[in-house]
């Protein structure tokens, strides 16, 4: 997913996230990285809430993403 995001394909990187997201240990910065994307992609709405799910589940303390 992080190569989708840095080759800028937005959607691929999304869609890919959204996926791994799920019952993941990573999914706090799983999370804060869909916030980013969907912030470039201008729906800020989204990125807010990826950023709010990521903040919630860093306090858990979910493992960073290397």
């Amino acid at each position: 997913a992080k190569v989708w995001w840095m080759a800028g394909n937005l959607d691929e990187a999304i869609r890919e996230l959204q996926s791994l997201a799920i019952d993941s240990h990573r999914a706090g910065p799983i999370h804060n990285l869909l916030g980013i994307c969907f912030k470039e992609r201008g729906d800020f709405k989204l990125a807010w809430d990826q950023f709010a799910q990521s903040a919630a589940l860093e306090k858990k303390g979910t493992t960073p993403l290397s």
